[in-house]
């Protein structure tokens, strides 16, 4: 039982870090859109 909680809280974790990429990629990727748009 108690590896199973480790597991899915390896699993939240990783989805957690995850979105945090997704996050960071998509701000990025917004800036330099809105770069080419304004120039």
């Amino acid at each position: 039982m108690k590896k199973a909680l480790i597991a899915i809280g390896d699993f939240e974790s990783g989805k957690n870090l995850i979105s945090q990429i997704l996050d960071f990629f998509f701000d990025w990727v917004t800036e330099i859109h809105l770069l080419y748009v304004i120039d």
